[in-house]
């Protein structure tokens, strides 16, 4: 690019940008070239010094390398040597990027565990997560009762498939692999972000989203996001998927501390969907006909007790 097309691509940035947000810390610390080339396109000065063109090509180069763009690859790609276009490129560079970055995600986790699978059964901080984990993947591969040993053998058996899959952007792929991240490989980030790329690959595929809404919701948990965490598995549940019932109820139980929701909810997946896990929890909660009970843990130490009871009015959540 000659200097009068870094020029224009300056000054029409400064023009169009000065006040964007996004743009406010390059603004900032390149306060003197934008004004400048602006000035010197319009015309306003007619001659720059030698320092003058310095400093308009210097902010050329930190706004190249702000997009994550090279003049090699406007030179080689590029027609129009404009602002528009520099930014158009960028940004499908960046989403090309991104893909590529989602891909070796999914591949590097897998090669650096020596085991497909890990899964320890003798920790005592993993709480009630052994039936959480193991309703889910059941839940999104449509088996019964696969206990943890048989998820271990499944995931050793087809690990390499799924990889394959996954890699190449199948939804259902991408979505198994998300859950034996959360399950299995303990891989959290990585779980939420196959998760969501199953999502909007099964969106972009007009295919049935309950379960990936589910499977998103179930990595959401993993890494804390909780309360997008109940939005996806509500999400879920309206779409028809009832297995997110537990996994909706048991957040609002616990992170919520409504106790009442979640047996409705609980009820909705027992009733509906015939949810074994959900008739499981409704009868361990239940102390006596129509009042269920619960003790939610405090990181502190403390706990809170819950109490819900069935009457006319419905539902409610005492403490």
């Amino acid at each position: 690019m000659n200097f009068d097309e870094k020029n224009a691509v300056i000054a029409s940035l400064w023009i169009e940008f000065r006040k964007d947000e996004d743009f406010a810390d390059f603004m900032t610390h390149n306060d003197l070239g934008c004004p400048l080339a602006y000035m010197y396109q319009e015309k306003l000065i007619t001659e720059l010094s030698d320092q003058g063109i310095g400093m308009i090509t210097e902010t050329f180069n930190n706004f190249m390398k702000l997009m994550d763009v090279t003049e090699e690859d406007v030179d080689a790609v590029l027609p129009d040597k404009n602002l528009g276009a520099i930014m158009v490129f960028s940004f499908h560079k960046r989403q090309a990027a991104r893909e590529k970055a989602e891909k070796n995600t999914i591949l590097s986790v897998h090669n650096s565990s020596s085991k497909p699978i890990s899964f320890d059964t003798e920790n005592p901080n993993r709480g009630d997560k052994f039936s959480h984990y193991a309703h889910a993947f059941n839940a999104i591969m449509g088996t019964k009762y696969f206990s943890l040993e048989q998820i271990s053998e499944y995931g050793a058996k087809h690990g390499e498939e799924l990889l394959k899959s996954a890699g190449l952007g199948d939804p259902q792929a991408l979505l198994t692999v998300a859950t034996i991240y959360c399950t299995q490989e303990k891989e959290y980030s990585s779980a939420y972000s196959v998760a969501k790329s199953a999502l909007d690959k099964a969106k972009a595929a007009g295919l049935d989203l309950g379960p990936y809404w589910f499977g998103y919701g179930f990595a959401l948990e993993q890494v804390e996001e909780f309360d997008q965490a109940i939005h996806a598995h509500e999400t879920a549940l309206e779409l028809g998927f009832g297995a997110a019932a537990f996994n909706y109820g048991r957040l609002m139980m616990a992170h919520s501390l409504d106790l009442g929701s979640a047996v409705r909810v609980w009820k909705i997946g027992r009733d509906e969907y015939c949810d074994y896990v959900c008739k499981e929890m409704l009868d361990d909660l239940q102390t006596t006909p129509g009042v269920y009970t619960a003790t939610i843990p405090n990181p502190d130490g403390s706990s809170e007790i819950l109490t819900a009871s069935d009457n006319p009015g419905g539902l409610g959540t005492f403490k």
